[in-house]
């Protein structure tokens, strides 16, 4: 059964390097997602004063040569959770920021238990794993 991954991180971060002027909003386009800005419309992730919203990125499946979702297999999740995580990184630093600055992160997933628990051994990984009260 062909299982299509949706991973979306929304992340709430403080920035040293915030804008001087609190009221303004800018947009925060990484070079390498400027599609993103131009096909859907939205920015990566943008400053409103000291704060930094980072929208949602999708850890896609890969196609196989026939255009079809390949298999959810961990090996396959554990590659789309690290590319996730990773173009967060690039969105965070081209704000400014970094893993250390989140302050928090809201997840979707469309089969939490089946791949719930590659995502956690994933996250352990990254940088975003450290512990904090209340989570």
């Amino acid at each position: 059964m062909k299982t299509f991954v949706v991973f979306l991180i929304l992340i709430f971060a403080t920035s040293p390097l915030a804008a001087a002027k609190e009221d303004a909003i800018e947009a925060i386009v990484p070079d390498d997602m400027e599609r993103v800005l131009e096909g859907f419309q939205y920015s990566p992730a943008v400053r409103a004063g000291d704060y930094i919203f980072v929208s949602g990125i999708v850890a896609w499946l890969p196609k196989d040569e026939n255009g079809d979702l390949v298999e959810a297999t961990p090996e396959v999740l554990e590659a789309s959770f690290v590319r996730a995580f990773d173009r967060l990184a690039t969105v965070l630093e081209a704000a400014g920021a970094s893993w250390g600055d989140v302050v928090d992160m809201t997840s979707f997933h469309t089969d939490l238990r089946g791949h719930g628990e590659v995502f956690i051994e994933v996250k352990k990984h990254m940088s975003m794993s450290l512990i904090r009260p209340g989570r």
